[in-house]
């Protein structure tokens, strides 16, 4: 919490220079960060070097040496913001918001427990290890009910609800001046079971918005570059929910947070 609090401050420090362009990209946990990340890593480097911000994800504020000493790139996921997205301070500053289909966060995250950064949290390395047993309905059951799968009558841990916490938070961010929203199902491209069509139009808004270069050579490069390869990469798909999600399942989110997903805008293209 001290570390949180801390970078907070010297986040919104940074913003007092005025001659200083600050970046900030926000985004759904298992929506891809890793993704947009190699994106603005491209973009912005504009080298060979592709390492500049992906090996500092877990630093909540990244400067990579490669953009500049006037430019400062700054990541958040949107639970660590929850307090701050009415906060006028972040209106002039330029915002990347990512989204993803809810229920497909819903799958990754039932997935990506097992093998979740400890942070030091040592002592729930029993409790990530045990949960690779649990079969994967019943990890979903977990997340639709925020009931603890290994320890019935329990609440899910903290660690693990935040990811279905963030399903009414979602919304909040897309209204922000200044931003530009990204859809996950955008920028993955036909390896993850979109378009490539799609997926250079959501570079190209990414250039544009940034007030960097972008052409057909700069896309051809990209997109043999940024679909998977990071340590939390499973699957990258859009629309798995519709192979793991139970009738029962399906009825239960809907039935929390529909109102979230017609207002992220995935309600209307859903097959239910």
């Amino acid at each position: 919490m001290k570390i949180f609090i801390f970078s907070l401050l010297l986040f919104f420090h940074s913003f007092s220079f005025g001659q200083t362009e600050n970046i900030l990209y926000i985004t759904m946990r298992k929506s891809g960060t890793h993704l947009l990340e190699k994106c603005l890593n491209y973009l912005l480097c504009k080298n060979d070097d592709y390492q500049k911000i992906e090996n500092l994800i877990e630093k909540r504020f990244v400067t990579p040496g490669c953009i500049g000493k006037n430019t400062i790139v700054h990541f958040q996921h949107m639970d660590y913001l929850r307090q701050l997205e009415n906060n006028n301070r972040l209106d002039s500053i330029k915002k990347i918001v990512l989204i993803r289909d809810p229920r497909d966060v819903l799958i990754s995250s039932a997935y990506f427990v097992e093998k979740m950064p400890l942070n030091g949290a040592n002592h729930l390395l029993g409790y990530r290890n045990a949960w690779k047993n649990i079969p994967i309905e019943k990890k979903i059951d977990s997340l639709l009910t925020f009931e603890d799968a290994l320890y019935p009558n329990n609440k899910l841990p903290g660690f693990i609800a935040i990811h279905s916490n963030q399903f009414h938070l979602a919304p909040k961010f897309l209204d922000m001046p200044n931003t530009l929203v990204i859809r996950f199902e955008d920028l993955v491209g036909e390896p993850g079971g979109g378009s490539n069509e799609a997926q250079y139009i959501a570079l190209y808004n990414i250039a544009e918005f940034l007030d960097v270069p972008f052409d057909e050579n700069i896309y051809e490069k990209m997109s043999q570059y940024i679909f998977g390869s990071t340590r939390t990469f499973r699957s990258g798909q859009i629309g798995s929910w519709k192979q793991y999600l139970s009738n029962e399942q399906k009825d239960l989110f809907k039935e929390q947070y529909q109102q979230d997903l017609i207002a992220l805008g995935y309600e209307e293209s859903s097959d239910w």
